[in-house]
């Protein structure tokens, strides 16, 4: 069994934000054995991620460094985090499927329970799968909140992507169209607003 990964950061939120982007467990960079790193903040362990990519395109703003990140979650009143507190990899990957979840994110959990209307928006079907299992494990109950899935960021996603109708609608109307602008097309529908 691999070691056990602690989640390197902190959720990000505060009680006035609109919502919140919640995902699994950061992806790391696997070349670099020990210590782990998981790239300057969420989302930035893999360059491949396109996160931060698809945001900057949608707000167009350039997302190089953590500050400017938080400065565009703040200013847009976004949180960020994942569900998981700990994990094992059953192999070296980042995909959700790749891990088991040691510990939950609890403090995510407050938050969801302790602020109804934040509009909830996973990185993927497995999160958000997770965080309702979860929520109900430890509430006894259901949370009411707004929840989407969105497509996932991971470049891994690109065939699943290229394989839905509204993709192939909308490569037939864009010749140069691709799996990423029709990611940022559809975050678009979302983050705009709650900006």
């Amino acid at each position: 069994m691999n070691e056990i990964e602690c989640h390197p950061f902190e959720s990000f939120f505060e009680k006035s934000y609109k919502a919140i982007i919640i995902g699994t467990f950061p992806c790391r960079d696997f070349k670099v054995n020990y210590p782990f790193n998981y790239g300057d903040w969420y989302y930035s362990g893999s360059s491949r991620n396109m996160l931060w990519d698809i945001l900057s395109k949608i707000y167009s703003v350039n997302l190089d460094t953590r500050q400017e990140k938080e400065n565009l979650l703040k200013t847009n009143k976004i949180g960020i985090a994942d569900i998981a507190k700990s994990i094992h990899r059953k192999i070296d990957k980042c995909g959700d499927k790749d891990f088991i979840i040691e510990d939950y994110n609890d403090e995510l959990l407050d938050i969801i329970k302790d602020n109804p209307g934040i509009k909830l928006m996973f990185t993927s079907k497995i999160a958000q799968n997770f965080t309702k299992s979860r929520f109900q494990t430890k509430y006894g109950r259901s949370y009411t909140n707004l929840e989407v899935a969105l497509l996932p960021p991971s470049p891994s996603a690109s065939r699943y992507i290229g394989s839905l109708d509204d993709y192939k609608e909308y490569k037939m109307q864009n010749s140069t169209a691709n799996t990423k602008t029709f990611r940022v097309k559809k975050y678009k529908e979302h983050f705009i607003l709650v900006s």
